[in-house]
């Protein structure tokens, strides 16, 4: 398990509100693309426009490791949120990354917890699963705050 943080000046209820948001945290990180939505009805995976009775705590998703070597797998992204947490459960099918990568959210700081299982092999020997985490953070998450006028007061990265 990795703990990373991130301090602000204040953190806005809006960034809590989109972090927490499955769509618009893949699309944060770069690295995650929501494809299809769980159907309750049909107990299948389908385009949200098809699903009759939408879960919108499970989808499949493609999981983007690598952008220049295009390396990418497919599997299932879990969402559940709590008063000021909020846990994206990830599982793909060729069984190469499991686990749970949690945010805490406080009036002043974000904490990111990695608690995922990689299989040896899945980055590149130039990548590791804490340097993959770290680029989400410093590359993706922070320019979104700062996007957001959110002033950055301290990181522990």
């Amino acid at each position: 398990m990795e703990i990373y943080e991130i301090s602000t000046e204040k953190m806005d209820k809006d960034i809590v509100n989109m972090l927490s948001n499955p769509y618009i945290f893949s699309g944060i990180t770069g690295h995650i693309c929501i494809t299809r939505v769980f159907d309750k009805s049909s107990k299948s995976f389908k385009l949200y426009s098809e699903a009759e009775n939408p879960d919108l705590t499970k989808f499949q998703a493609i999981f983007i490791f690598d952008h220049d070597s295009e390396d990418i797998t497919r599997g299932i992204l879990k969402y559940n949120i709590s008063i000021r947490q909020v846990s994206y459960e990830i599982d793909t099918f060729d069984k190469s990354l499991s686990g749970n990568f949690d945010i805490i959210f406080s009036q002043r700081d974000l904490r990111f917890i990695d608690n995922l299982d990689v299989k040896k092999g899945l980055f590149s020997a130039k990548k590791t699963r804490q340097e993959f985490i770290k680029h989400i953070i410093n590359d993706h998450i922070k320019p979104f705050l700062l996007s957001y006028g959110i002033k950055i007061v301290n990181t522990n990265i």
